[in-house]
């Protein structure tokens, strides 16, 4: 979030953005102090009928309740500046009981923004956009106020709880022009504690909650999802992302890939050869639970070896902890020796991760827990792996069309157990289901960064990365490529490199999986192009066009 800088209308007291100056020895100021829910400030100012308020802030977390502001007791007349089903409430209308709700912004809204909440001396309580734009006044009945010390963060309604919000000022005064408070966040050298100074009173006001402020430097805590400015970050430090996802041509699902017997690393390299010839920089591979439960060591053994031979190869990883798909017939994974290729049926055997029934057995979550924790601990500060994929589209199942409201809950989960390992790689799952808009909502509120599927043509393309990128978060579309909708490379990898979008397409080598016929039907006779992949088993080009675009377009990318 980026400090608010704007102008206020004559009815609202002047902007207090980041006050520069020197403050006195022993403080250091701040551009901004947040909250992480259990931190306030007691101003010790009785608000009352004639106070003025003027601060700018910016929301961190969607949560229910949050308060930016309130009285030391709870008031149902005024004084309490609240999220409340999906919007900004400000308790204390003038004629509204118990108050009246802004909506400024919807329910589905996921983002970070700036803002600026003036009260002033003609009674209105005004909200600003970070452009200066006014988005609503409200008229409201300072006289009802009960006669109580205003706190930053909380109040002491058992509806509200300490916000989650990022002050970079505030200032209280009354409506005779006297300022009361003028505080500018600091950190006092001493003791490294953060909070206010207070320019009217010279004197420091600390937290008096419970956990400390964070200040800008400070790493996040813990479960919290990144903040678009580490997210910014992120996507600045890192190269224009172009690889593939990776199903080896002996594997005919992620059992295959992984188990004792059928995990080929000779056959990795080859294929990783193939690809760093083509200039890709990262590799999106599909872990399976079910070899990692038969076995830990192992899999763990495997999955480094592959790490490594990613790292030879100059490519960067992309792991996928677990997985909804199922094609037909089998919902749950299982080990020894998996079913052979049926001619005309492309991805006939593959399998989910963890499996269906894992799924929406409760009961064995905790087994899946350790499992994300265990692989994500291990990595979670390792440069080869450049992001975490969760889960692989959740929910999309055509066995199980109740599965939904399972997965989704997993998937919370999932991230929950992640980010208690504190990793330094973003987290992210995928939208792709137009279809089901509430879901791809629900995974772009989560992720760090946001990914997305996408297999239509061009002018869908651009129509996908414009809804992607109202986050305004780094993006990368970790599937594309089917042909036979005008998803080719031709016309769509340079949408991708023109708009820096990563970009990630299925697949590098057909084999046992069939991914050149389409999924979930018999189709013996298919005489269409190829829907994904880029090379026949033996390593043949299927369309040498297409990789000199791919070579083209990673060679500008290096420049």
């Amino acid at each position: 979030m980026k400090k608010m800088l704007l102008l206020a209308g004559a009815a609202a007291m002047a902007f207090c953005g980041f006050a520069s100056g020197k403050l006195p020895d022993g403080y250091a100021p701040l551009e901004w102090i947040e909250s992480t829910g259990g931190q306030y400030i007691d101003t010790g100012v009785d608000a009352g009928a004639n106070t003025t308020i003027d601060m700018s802030f910016g929301r961190c977390v969607y949560e229910n309740g949050s308060t930016l502001f309130g009285k030391d007791v709870w008031d149902p007349h005024g004084w309490l500046f609240i999220m409340q089903n999906g919007h900004f409430r400000f308790f204390g209308a003038k004629g509204k009981e118990p108050g009246t709700a802004w909506n400024l912004v919807a329910k589905d809204d996921t983002e970070e923004r700036d803002y600026r909440f003036t009260l002033g001396t003609d009674g209105k309580a005004r909200m600003f956009d970070a452009n200066g734009t006014e988005l609503c006044a409200l008229a409201t009945d300072r006289s009802a106020a009960s006669h109580h010390s205003l706190w930053l963060f909380k109040n002491a309604s058992k509806h509200g709880k300490s916000g989650q919000f990022r002050l970079y000022s505030a200032k209280i005064g009354t409506d005779a022009g006297e300022t009361l408070r003028d505080f500018v966040p600091a950190r006092r050298m001493n003791d490294k504690a953060v909070g206010f100074y207070d320019r009217v009173t010279k004197s420091f006001f600390a937290n008096a909650g419970t956990g400390a402020f964070l200040a800008p430097g400070d790493p996040p805590p813990r479960g919290r999802r990144w903040t678009l400015a580490r997210a910014r970050e992120w996507g600045r430090a890192n190269p224009w992302y172009c690889g593939f996802n990776h199903v080896p041509a002996n594997a005919i699902n992620d059992v295959e890939i992984w188990a004792k017997e059928t995990f080929s690393p000779d056959l990795i390299r080859s294929e990783f050869k193939l690809a760093t010839g083509l200039g890709f920089n990262c590799v999106r591979i599909f872990l399976q639970y079910k070899v990692y439960e038969a076995d830990p060591v192992w899999f763990r053994e495997a999955f480094e070896r592959y790490v490594k031979l990613a790292d030879e190869a100059k490519l960067k990883v992309m792991p996928v902890l677990f997985d909804d798909c199922s094609f037909w017939p089998a919902t749950d994974p299982q080990l020894g020796k998996q079913t052979d290729p049926l001619p005309g049926w492309g991805m006939w055997g593959w399998v989910p991760s963890p499996g269906h029934t894992m799924v929406v057995d409760y009961r064995t979550h905790g087994a899946l827990e350790k499992y994300v924790k265990d692989i994500i601990s291990r990595y979670k500060d390792d440069p080869r792996i450049f992001i975490w994929d969760l889960y692989n589209e959740p929910t999309n199942s055509m066995r199980l069309p109740r599965l939904r409201k399972y997965s989704i809950d997993l998937m919370h989960k999932c991230f929950r157990w992640a980010r208690e390992t504190a990793p330094s790689q973003p987290l992210t799952v995928a939208c792709f289901r137009p279809v089901d808009p509430v879901f791809d909502k629900i995974a772009m509120a989560e992720s760090d960064i946001i990914t997305f599927h996408f297999y239509g043509n061009a002018a869908g393309t651009r129509k996908k990365i414009a809804e992607m990128s109202v986050a305004g978060r780094p993006i990368i579309c970790t599937e594309w490529l089917f042909r036979p909708s005008g998803c080719d490379v031709p016309n769509i990898l340079c949408i991708y490199k023109e708009t820096g979008i990563g970009c990630m397409l299925w697949g590098l080598v057909n084999g046992k999986a069939q991914t050149h016929l389409p999924n979930g039907e018999f189709t013996p006779n298919f005489k269409g192009p190829w829907k994904h992949d880029l090379f026949h088993s033996d390593h043949r080009p299927y369309s040498m066009k297409d990789l000199e675009l791919i070579r083209a377009a990673t060679r500008a990318a290096t420049k």
